[in-house]
């Protein structure tokens, strides 16, 4: 390894490490790339799941896979009408771990500067209860709900992978978006030790497409679909485009080329979608 990409790796582990007792520092620390501007910084919005390995299924029976990518071109849109026109949304299909291990390499290839995995969550087996919707029978779980942000300290670029984390969690926040804790749980399956639990950002050194990136990484779980109320919000089109403008955000704060970011104006819709609706609602059942 290079000298300067050890020590870069080294600086990472260090932050990490220290994240959860001084967030702050941390912030301050973990900048975005020297000289960023907008305009010339690629974000590869990278759709989680394929169409054949599709993830999740939703307490209705949506597909994650479709629910990633309508939230990253959702994304798409408010980064490009925020400046950072060179934004892509990546898919990817097929299946197993060579899918997988793709994203991270075509990232690169295509000269990527952040990387943002797109997904929505779901709970271990434990916790799933059945009930029947849109024709069949369903799996769901109403105990957990809200998001949850995932850095790896074995990518290349760690410090900047955690910057991005925590601008991306205090926009979260402020739409009112509040994180799931389930995946702290000391349980097989989860135990993910928290970086910073108020914004949501554990640390998960082994996912494939984090560890393998040449460039700051971070994976986005955007909420529980398997908890009915919260898949309701989900699948609203106001739902996404308040957290397409957060991240564009969460974007600009990290990268803010010349001029400081703007406020962040949206109206989140409620939990049990009443409400705070600018356009009409999709129907309740199927998928979108």
């Amino acid at each position: 390894m290079p000298l300067r990409h050890h020590l870069a790796a080294r600086l990472g582990a260090t932050l990490l490490a220290a994240a959860a007792t001084a967030p702050a520092a941390a912030l301050e620390a973990a900048a975005g790339p020297s000289g960023c501007r907008p305009a010339d910084l690629v974000v590869v919005l990278d759709v989680g799941h394929t169409p054949e390995q599709s993830g999740s299924a939703s307490a209705t029976g949506r597909r994650e896979y479709d629910l990633n990518l309508a939230l990253a071109e959702a994304i798409a849109r408010e980064a490009v009408a925020a400046g950072f026109t060179a934004t892509q949304v990546m898919k990817t299909t097929g299946s197993g771990r060579p899918q997988l291990e793709s994203r991270s390499r075509r990232a690169a290839e295509i000269g990527a500067g952040l990387f943002l995995s797109i997904h929505h969550d779901a709970v271990q087996d434990r916790y799933l209860k059945t009930w029947f919707a849109n024709g069949a029978t369903r799996r769901y779980s109403d105990l957990f709900a809200g998001h949850s942000l995932f850095v790896s300290e074995l990518g290349a670029r760690p410090a900047e992978s955690f910057g991005f984390a925590l601008r991306l969690g205090d926009r979260l926040q402020s739409i009112g978006m509040r994180p799931t804790r389930h995946h702290n749980e000391p349980i097989p399956g989860e135990n993910r030790p928290f970086l910073d639990e108020a914004r949501g950002i554990h640390r998960y050194d082994e996912l494939i497409v984090l560890k393998t990136a040449a460039m700051p990484a971070v994976l986005f779980e955007a909420g529980v679909i398997v908890n009915r109320a919260e898949e309701r919000r989900i699948v609203r089109p106001e739902f996404r485009r308040c957290v397409a403008r957060a991240v564009a955000a969460a974007l600009a704060d990290w990268c803010p080329g010349d001029k400081p970011p703007e406020p962040l104006a949206c109206r989140m819709p409620t939990p049990d979608g009443g409400a705070l609706s600018e356009e009409p609602e999709t129907g309740t059942g199927g998928t979108e």
